[in-house]
C-alpha cells in the first residue's frame, strides 16, 4: 500500500497535466523560417537614412504558450520578451492575453557590406 499511494500520485499529475499540448515542440523549431530584412542604403559612403529594422508586434496568447517558448520561437532572449511584458506570468501566460514581441532592433550607423 505504501507504494501505491505515491504510484497512483504519478498517475494522476501525469493524466492532469496532459490535457494541455504544448504549443511549441522540437520539430516546429527545427522547420521554423529565418526572416531577411531589407537595409535601405543610400549612395556609397553616407549614412543610412533608417537603422530600424523588423518592427514591435502584438501577439495573442493561446493555450500552451509560455514567454519562454515565444521567445525562442522568435529569436528573442528571455530578457528581452520578460521586459517587453511586465506583469505576465513567463510560464502561465492568461490565454488571450496580448503580448508585445518586441522584434525591431537598431543597427549601428555605418555602411553595409555583406550579412549583418
Amino acid at each position: 500500500m505504501r507504494l501505491v499511494a505515491p504510484l497512483l500520485a504519478g498517475v494522476v499529475l501525469l493524466v492532469a497535466g496532459g490535457g494541455a499540448r504544448a504549443a511549441y515542440d522540437e520539430e516546429t523549431f527545427t522547420h521554423k523560417s529565418i526572416p531577411a530584412y531589407a537595409i535601405p542604403t543610400p549612395a556609397r559612403g553616407a549614412p543610412p537614412v533608417d537603422t530600424v529594422i523588423g518592427q514591435v508586434r502584438p501577439y495573442r496568447i493561446r493555450k500552451g504558450d509560455t514567454l519562454i517558448d515565444l521567445a525562442r520561437y522568435y529569436d528573442l532572449g528571455y530578457n528581452e520578451i520578460a521586459d517587453a511584458n511586465p506583469g505576465i506570468d513567463p510560464w502561465v501566460p492568461p490565454v488571450g492575453a496580448t503580448i508585445l514581441l518586441p522584434t525591431a532592433w537598431v543597427l549601428p550607423c555605418c555602411t553595409y557590406d555583406g550579412i549583418v
